[in-house]
């Protein structure tokens, strides 16, 4: 059997590395906590007092003469045709990535042009607060809308919302349009447009009109310009991360810790060194 004396110095680091298991401890359990009482802050949507004079006007639609063009994406080449110059100004209420790991059916298709799904609302839906009352979801190519007040469901102005599918081969347009989040307000200008696989085996259109309903009712933009005009919620999204960050530190924290005092059980002890008492038993 070996000892080692149990020194100050000895008691002061064990004593330290308690206080270092504790801070761990709280630090992990805090950030869980934090992380899901912030999950629904972050997603408000904005009230009417905060939203900007430019959502108060319909999208812009503008005949155009363009010829169709070519893009490639991931090796695929998608023919564009430009139907209509489209500017809009809106609220996103929910999106859709379609990079998401549950969304099959772009992965199965091989669409790899339509980044993100929008929904948005504007002009009469930016007057009053119904949209408040109205729950949004977005699936891999619809909106969807519900509400169980009916005073809501009467106030809300569905010809003032729309499903957008973005298309965009552009870095730093990819960049803009995956930062963009719930709450958001934005701008987009680009194309009304028809896209296909250059071969044929995959084609999708566009709506050109914001009145109609169900199927093919979303609009397919080309975009050229994406802006973020005002963020929601940034200080709930930061907490947010925090939380995030804060877990996985802990985590990581605690398992350094782990190995740590797994390393140190296992090791022998030496017998050379001479602050080690040595007594042996037969």
């Amino acid at each position: 059997m070996r000892t080692k004396p149990y020194t100050n110095e000895a008691r002061f680091l064990d004593e330290v590395q308690d206080a270092i298991r504790k801070v761990v401890r709280v630090a992990f359990v805090g950030g869980i906590v934090l992380f899901f009482l912030t999950l629904f802050p972050k997603k408000r949507l904005p009230g009417t007092d905060a939203l900007l004079e430019d959502l108060l006007f319909e999208p812009g639609q503008w005949e155009v003469d363009l010829e169709p063009f070519e893009v490639e994406v991931r090796g695929t080449v998608y023919a564009i045709t430009p139907l209509y110059e489209y500017e809009l100004f809106g609220l996103i209420v929910s999106c859709h990535d379609s990079g998401s790991w549950w969304d099959v059916y772009h992965k199965r298709w091989g669409d790899h042009l339509n980044l993100r799904d929008f929904c948005v609302i504007w002009g009469a839906n930016a007057t009053n607060d119904a949209y408040q009352r109205i729950k949004f979801s977005s699936g891999d190519w619809t909106c969807y809308c519900q509400t169980r007040d009916p005073q809501a469901w009467g106030q809300f102005d569905m010809n003032s919302l729309s499903n957008n599918h973005l298309l965009s081969e552009n870095k730093e347009i990819n960049k803009a349009l995956l930062r963009a989040r719930r709450g958001d307000q934005i701008r987009v200008y680009g194309y009304l447009a028809e896209y296909a696989h250059r071969d044929g085996t995959f084609k999708r259109g566009t709506s050109t009109t914001r009145t109609d309903h169900g199927n093919g009712a979303c609009e397919t933009i080309y975009v050229e310009e994406f802006e973020i005009l005002k963020r929601a919620n940034v200080f709930w999204h930061w907490l947010h991360g925090f939380s995030k960050l804060l877990v996985l530190g802990s985590a990581g924290a605690w398992a350094v810790l782990f190995f740590k005092e797994l390393a140190a059980v296992s090791r022998p002890a030496n017998c050379d060194d001479s602050s080690i008492v040595c007594v042996g038993r037969d």
